[in-house]
């Protein structure tokens, strides 16, 4: 079985940035990922999964009014994470419905696959589209050697992709239900390790 972990890039972004600024002007800000409320995540999701989509279905999708959704993609539009644009004629008679569609390089996501003796790293686009990867083989499975390697792969990365938001580790094993801590994975040979915790501060 594998289990997905999550954990956050606060660390190693806040240690870029520091390595930035001590060498030259300050950089740009880098857009963090906004909070979003029920709404705006049901309306994102829906996007992604089955768009593009017109308000009108989207509306029925979520059973939500369509000046209700107005609100909530007028957001979506301001935070840069969908876009508005193609039209398509959804009957034979009516008005053509525009569309409403994942803006795939608004933020970038990290992800990696352990397993016994390999470390498989990917950068994704909103859209879910792999955009960069690497492979390498997993010469040691100590945990502060796999971290070290995951943060060099990270860096390596986000030197072409500034704006990784978020990352995820999938592992060979048992993970508590929080997806935080590593109960057990035989092929890397690891018990009780927060790995999430590890890999933030990292």
């Amino acid at each position: 079985n594998f289990g997905f972990l999550r954990y956050g890039m606060m660390g190693m972004n806040e240690e870029r940035t520091a390595m930035t600024k001590s060498s030259g002007p300050p950089p740009a800000t880098t857009p963090a990922w906004p909070r979003l409320n029920h709404g705006e995540r049901e309306t994102l999701r829906e996007v992604l999964i089955h768009g593009p989509l017109p308000r009108a279905e989207i509306a029925r999708r979520l059973g939500v009014s369509r000046a209700s959704l107005t609100r909530v993609t007028r957001s979506l539009l301001e935070h840069g994470l969908i876009i508005e644009g193609a039209t398509e004629q959804r009957a034979w008679t009516g008005r053509p419905s525009e569309l409403f569609d994942i803006t795939p390089t608004a933020r970038h996501f990290f992800g990696v696959k352990l397993t016994g003796d390999t470390i498989f790293a990917a950068v994704i686009d909103l859209g879910a589209h792999e955009v960069a990867t690497v492979e390498e083989a997993l010469t040691s499975r100590d945990v502060a050697d796999v971290v070290k390697r995951i943060a060099a792969i990270y860096t390596e990365l986000s030197g072409a992709f500034d704006d990784i938001v978020a990352g995820g580790v999938c592992v060979a094993g048992d993970l508590t239900q929080d997806r935080k801590v590593v109960v057990g994975s035989p092929f890397l040979g690891w018990e009780g390790v927060p790995l999430a915790t590890i890999l933030t501060d990292e």
